[in-house]
């Protein structure tokens, strides 16, 4: 709860956020007016002594809002964030506000030790000395934009929800995730992000599992480590220069086709060839996922033709999973092709040297890339032009997926090879 005296409010004479702070009361003045002015848009009514009060069932709908998004504002002090609350009137260390902290330059803010019930946001800050958020909890969604030397002190935080980190140059500065608490909810996010060669960005939370890991529009040129458990994991746009790590690999659910290949180089770097050939085939069927939407803005036939060869592979191997199912397509398609390659026989028409009994024989010889001796027989047969050429047609195809089979089943085969 809070209460806001407007007879005091009014004797501030403010009108519009300064542009630089020369101590915490100027401060502490301009957070006062600026929610004074929000509770007036939600029309509350001061009591009989000219006081506003929001109590704590209210906070959560207004804002502590530190900076200004349109300006850069200048902190000429340190704040050290919840006791200079305490000196609005926010007693708990518990903050059930919305908390922007924007476009503000500061030699040194302290986040630590409060409990963030709502939404946070700190975003395009220039951190001259420190900026820490120890002991910290988060509970909603927490962002964070800024640029300083000597990186964020994260220790023992605790996100609940989503973290994400973006418009960041690491240059001189890392950043290590490995001390913070973290629970199935979280979601860590790193969008527009550069990593120098002297930088880094360390997760190792080897026993923990989060719902997702993205990182998009990465440029990286220093390291990334990452050592945690992620129900989903997406990784576009990235510029891997440096040394990107993946200790851990267990994530259930791929989001795109870039992160499946990103996943597959790695497996292969490490020599874990079985693991590479399963991204592959993620890779392979999410990108077929991406195709079709293609396809349906530009109808493109050779995007339609990437996604038959998709399929087609999918339907012969799994993409390259299982050489006991691709070994039984190409055997069943090719009997299949045959048979109706071979259907004017089978209704005794007027082929003089095949018959019925050969049936069996003849698809054995078939299954022989090179013998074309059933064709021949076929083409002296008094068979009518178009059914001659339908025939000759099947006989072919089945020809073609015979060898397109074989090439399924020996790919499929391959993750058993030695040192697999």
């Amino acid at each position: 709860m809070i209460e806001l005296n407007i007879n005091e409010i009014n004797k501030y004479g403010i009108t519009e956020q300064p542009a630089k702070y020369n101590s915490e009361e100027e401060l502490i003045r301009w957070l006062k007016y600026d929610l004074l002015q929000q509770a007036r848009k939600k029309y509350k009514e001061p009591n009989e002594n000219n006081i506003i009060t929001i109590t704590d069932e209210e906070e959560k709908n207004y804002k502590i809002k530190i900076g200004n998004e349109n300006q850069k504002i200048t902190i000429d002090f340190s704040i050290h964030f919840i006791s200079f609350l305490n000196k609005i009137g926010i007693k708990s260390t518990e903050i059930n506000y919305k908390i922007y902290i924007s476009n503000i330059s500061v030699n040194t803010i302290h986040l630590d030790n409060g409990i963030f019930k709502n939404d946070f946001y700190f975003k395009n800050n220039h951190i001259k000395i420190s900026i820490s958020f120890k002991n910290t909890y988060f509970y909603e969604k927490a962002e964070f934009q800024f640029s300083s030397q000597y990186g964020i002190n994260f220790y023992n935080a605790s996100f609940y929800n989503e973290l994400l980190i973006s418009n960041i140059h690491f240059n001189g500065m890392s950043l290590n995730l490995s001390d913070i608490n973290i629970n199935k909810n979280t979601k860590l996010i790193f969008n527009n992000i550069i990593i120098r060669t002297n930088s880094s960005i360390i997760i190792e939370k080897e026993f923990e599992e989060i719902d997702t890991l993205e990182f998009n529009n990465i440029s990286l040129y220093g390291t990334i480590i990452l050592n945690i458990k992620s129900t989903n994991i997406s990784l576009t746009d990235m510029g891997l220069v440096g040394s990107f790590v993946l200790v851990n690999r267990y994530f259930k659910k791929i989001k795109n086709s870039e992160t499946a290949r990103i996943l597959k180089n790695d497996a292969y770097q490490k020599g874990n060839i079985i693991k590479a050939l399963e991204y592959q085939a993620e890779e392979t069927r999410l990108h077929k996922e991406e195709l079709k939407e293609q396809f349906k803005e530009n109808k493109n036939l050779k995007t339609f033709g990437d996604i038959l060869s998709i399929e087609l592979s999918s339907l012969y191997s799994d993409n390259g999973q299982n050489w006991i199912r691709a070994l039984g397509m190409t055997i069943f398609i090719t009997a299949f092709c045959f048979i109706v390659f071979y259907i004017p026989d089978l209704t005794q028409s007027n082929i003089i040297c095949l018959y019925y009994k050969n049936l069996f024989p003849e698809l054995i010889k078939y299954f022989i890339p090179t013998d074309y001796t059933l064709l021949i027989k076929y083409a002296e047969s008094n068979l009518h032009l178009l059914l001659k050429i339908f025939g000759v047609l099947v006989y072919f195809l089945g020809k073609v997926l015979f060898w397109y089979g074989s090439v399924q089943t020996v790919t499929a085969f391959r993750k058993f090879a030695k040192g697999a």
